[in-house]
C-alpha cells in the first residue's frame, strides 16, 4: 500500500522545490494509519480507524509524484523502470498473503467461500479488486467482515491511480515542458483533485456509498491531494517554528479524532474523509524543507522515533497479514475480545517476519536482482495464482476436501445458493435482479395454490417471501386456494422507501400495490420483509412508508396479514454451526431477548395497527427451557446464511405457524 521514502534522489533546482529524499517522519505517519486500522479492525477502540487507508492514499500520492517528479526534469523517466520499482515494493509480500490465504481458505472454507476466495484472488491479481468487492457487499456489512482478501481493495486502487497518474505526468510534461510546465502542473492537479472530490460527496449524498467507498474516481482526490504537495514551491514550505509545530500537530490530531469519533455509520468518504486527508497532509507539509530550512519539529521527533519507525516500516506487511487473520477468526466463530487482541502480536510477528525475508530481500536485490528475473517472477506468480482460481472455480470449490458437519452444512448451503440463485434468475420476475422494474411491469407474479384458479391471496415480500412461497403454495393448495407472489430481494412491501433500500423500490411497490387493486379476487394479502432492518436504516422514512402501505391496502378491501421477520444474526449461521467445535463461545447464538431488542422499534410501529392480523414466528424457534432459539438440529444448519431459513428450516418452523394462523381464516372457519 505504501511506497519507500528510501531512495536517493537528485535535488532539484533550490529555488523551484526543496530535495527530495527520505524522510523518517513519513514512515511515523505511516505507524499512525496502520495502527488505526489494525485496532479498527480488532474492535479495540479506534472505530474510525479505517481512516488510516486514507492516510496511506495521500502518503502514496506525495511520494509517488515526487519520485516521478524527479526522474521527468532529470530525464531519466521510464515507465518500464517505475513499474519494477512498484513490483518489488508491492507484489513479493502481496504473493506471499494470497499463498497462505489460499491455503487457509483450502482446510476452513466452504466451496461457495472457497469460489468466493478464489474469484477475489483472481481480482487481486487482475488489480481490480476494488470492483470486485464493490459488486459483492459494503465494506461494513457483516458477510464482507468474514472475506480475507477484502482490504485489497486499496491496493487496487492504487494500482489503478498508479496506471494513469506516470502516464499523464508524462504526457503533460511532454507537452508543456517548453512552456514551463511546472507553472502548469499545480493547477492540473487541483483542478482533478476538485473534481474527484465533487464526486465522491455527490455519490454519498446520493446514497451510492458503496461505490464510493470503493471506486478510484471518487477516492483520486486522497492520492492528488499528495501530488499537489510534491508540486508545491519551496516557497510554500512553512519556515518559522510555530508555524511547523503547529500544523503537524494539527494534523495528528485530526487523524486521531476523525479515528476515534468515526464510526461504520459515517457516511463515507465525502466530506467525512477530509480531516483524516488534510491531517495527514498538514503533517507532510509541516515538516518538508524550505529554502530557508527550518528547525526539526518535536513532532517529527516523535514521528521518527525508533518504536514508529520501526512500525511504520512493517506497516505494508503489517496491513496485508492482520485482516485475513480476523477475517477467518470471525469464520470461525472465534471473534471474542480475548482472541482478537491476542491476534494483534500475531499480526505483528507475521508481518516482521514478512518485511525481513521477503519485502527487504527484493527490495535491496538480494532475491531477484535483475529486471527480467523480477518481471520473470511477477508473471509466474500471477499465473500460478490464476490457475489456482481458475481451478478451484472450475472444481466449484472442492467439496470433496470437507468431511462430517463441515460436509453436510458445506451441501446445505450449496444447495441453498443454487435454489435461490435460481429463484433469482427466473423469468417470472421474482429475485434479486437490476431489471425488476421491467419485470414488476410485467406483472407475471407466480401462481401458488391451485393453479388456473383466481388468486385470493398475494403474497408480497423482500427475499423472505422466497422463503415462504414454497409454505404458502402448500398451504393455498390444502385450501383449495389460488394466489400469487412477488418477491424481490432488497425490497421490502413498503410504499415511500427509495433512499432506505435498492433503487427504483419505490416504483416497484407503487406497482405490484396498484396489481393487487386492480385485482378484486383478491382477497388477503400477506406482507414479510427483514422488517428490523429497513426500520433501522431510517426509522421515519419506514413508519411513513408503511402507514400509507397498510391505508391504502385496507381502503381497497383487503385484509392485511403481516408476519413478523424470523429470528436472525449478524454472523452466516451454517458456518457458526459447522465451526462450533472450534470455539466454546455462544455469543453468536440467537435469543429472546436479542431479538426482542432488535424488533422493539418495529414492534412500536406495528402496535399503531390493530386491524392488521400479525403472525409471531418466534414461539416456534424458542427451546423449551432456554433463552436461545433454534437454528441447527444434530449439528445441521436450519439456517443457509445469517437471515434466511433453509427449505427444511421453514418447513419444521414456519409453515405450522402459518398454517395454524391462516388456514382456518382463508376456510372462513
Amino acid at each position: 500500500m505504501q511506497q519507500s521514502t528510501k531512495s536517493k534522489v537528485a535535488p532539484s533546482p533550490p529555488a523551484a522545490r526543496p530535495s527530495f529524499s527520505y524522510r523518517p517522519e513519513i514512515d511515523g505517519l505511516r505507524a499512525i494509519a496502520v495502527l488505526a486500522v489494525l485496532f479498527c479492525h480488532a474492535g479495540l477502540g479506534f472505530s474510525g480507524g479505517y481512516v488510516g487507508v486514507d492516510v496511506f492514499f495521500v502518503i502514496s500520492g506525495y511520494l509517488i509524484t515526487s519520485l516521478l517528479i524527479r526522474d521527468l526534469e532529470a530525464g531519466k523517466f521510464s515507465l518500464v523502470h517505475f513499474w519494477e520499482r512498484r513490483i518489488r515494493r508491492i507484489v513479493p509480500a502481496l504473493a506471499a498473503t494470497l499463498l497462505v490465504t489460499l491455503v487457509l481458505g483450502w482446510f476452513l472454507l466452504f466451496s461457495g467461500d472457497l469460489v468466493r476466495l478464489a474469484k477475489s484472488t483472481l481480482a487481486v491479481v487482475g488489480m481490480a479488486s476494488n470492483l470486485y468487492f464493490r459488486t459483492q457487499s459494503g465494506y461494513f456489512d457483516g458477510a464482507a467482515k468474514e472475506r480475507p482478501l477484502l482490504h485489497t481493495w486499496s491496493l487496487s486502487v492504487e494500482e489503478q491511480f498508479y496506471l494513469i497518474l506516470p502516464v499523464g505526468l508524462f504526457l503533460f510534461y511532454f507537452c508543456m515542458k517548453r512552456r514551463g510546465w511546472r507553472r502548469g502542473l499545480l493547477p492540473m492537479l487541483l483542478l482533478a483533485a476538485a473534481a474527484s472530490l465533487l464526486m465522491s460527496i455527490w455519490a454519498v449524498r446520493a446514497d451510492k456509498l458503496v461505490g464510493a467507498y470503493y471506486l478510484l474516481p471518487s477516492r483520486a482526490w486522497e492520492m492528488l491531494m499528495g501530488s499537489v504537495l510534491a508540486c508545491l514551491p519551496a516557497v510554500a514550505a512553512p519556515t518559522s517554528r510555530w508555524a511547523r509545530e503547529a500544523s503537524s500537530w494539527a494534523g495528528v490530531g485530526m487523524i486521531l479524532i476523525a479515528s476515534w469519533v468515526y464510526t461504520e455509520a459515517t457516511p463515507f468518504p465525502g466530506l467525512a474523509a477530509i480531516p483524516p486527508c488534510l491531517g495527514a497532509a498538514l503533517i507532510i507539509w509541516g515538516n518538508t524543507p524550505s529554502r530557508e530550512g527550518g528547525a526539526t519539529t518535536f513532532c517529527s521527533r516523535v514521528l521518527a522515533s525508533k518504536p514508529m519507525l520501526g512500525i511504520g516500516l512493517i506497516s505494508y506487511s503489517l496491513y496485508l497479514w492482520h485482516w485475513p487473520l480476523y477475517a477467518f477468526g470471525r469464520y470461525l466463530g472465534v471473534d471474542q475480545l480475548g482472541l482478537r487482541v491476542a491476534l494483534v502480536p500475531l499480526s505483528f510477528l507475521l508481518a516482521i517476519l514478512c518485511w525481513k525475508y521477503v519485502e527487504q530481500p527484493v527490495r535491496e536485490k538480494r532475491i531477484f536482482g535483475s529486471r527480467r528475473s523480477l518481471f520473470t517472477f511477477f508473471f509466474c506468480s500471477t499465473a500460478f495464482f490464476v490457475l489456482a482460481g481458475l481451478s478451484l472455480i472450475y472444481w466449484n470449490g472442492v467439496p470433496q476436501r470437507l468431511k462430517g458437519s463441515l460436509a453436510f452444512n458445506d451441501q446445505i448451503i450449496s444447495r441453498e445458493e443454487a435454489r435461490l440463485r435460481a429463484f433469482n434468475e427466473a423469468k417470472d420476475g421474482l429475485g434479486l435482479t437490476e431489471r425488476v422494474e421491467e419485470l414488476a411491469k410485467k406483472h407475471t407474479y407466480p401462481e401458488i395454490g391451485l393453479r388456473g384458479a383466481p388468486p385470493t391471496v398475494f403474497v408480497w415480500g423482500d427475499s423472505q417471501g422466497m422463503v415462504i412461497a414454497p409454505l404458502m403454495d402448500a398451504l393455498l393448495k390444502e385450501a383449495n386456494l389460488g394466489g400469487q407472489v412477488a418477491a424481490f430481494g432488497g425490497i421490502p412491501p413498503l410504499l415511500r422507501i427509495d433512499g432506505m433500500s435498492r433503487p427504483g423500490s419505490q416504483v416497484v411497490s407503487e406497482i405490484v400495490l396498484q396489481y393487487i387493486e386492480q385485482h378484486p379476487t383478491i382477497k388477503d394479502v400477506l406482507l414479510t420483509a427483514w422488517w428490523s432492518a429497513r426500520m433501522e436504516h431510517r426509522p421515519e422514512v419506514f413508519s411513513s412508508g408503511f402507514q400509507e402501505t397498510i391505508e391504502r391496502l385496507q381502503k381497497s378491501g383487503r385484509t392485511v396479514w403481516l408476519l413478523k421477520e424470523t429470528p436472525n444474526s449478524e454472523f452466516n449461521i451454517p458456518r457458526k454451526v459447522a465451526h462450533s467445535g472450534f470455539s466454546s463461545d455462544r455469543s453468536w447464538r440467537l435469543t429472546v431477548s436479542d431479538y426482542r431488542a432488535k424488533t422493539r422499534e418495529v414492534e412500536r410501529v406495528f402496535v399503531k395497527y390493530p386491524a392488521v392480523r400479525f403472525i409471531d414466528p418466534l414461539p416456534a424457534f424458542m427451546i423449551p427451557g432456554s433463552q436461545e432459539l433454534r437454528v441447527e438440529v444434530d449439528g445441521i444448519s436450519l439456517y443457509s446464511d445469517h437471515l434466511h431459513l433453509t427449505k427444511e428450516g421453514a418447513e419444521q418452523l414456519l409453515l405450522p405457524t402459518l398454517k395454524a394462523a391462516l388456514l382456518p381464516a382463508l376456510r372462513g372457519e
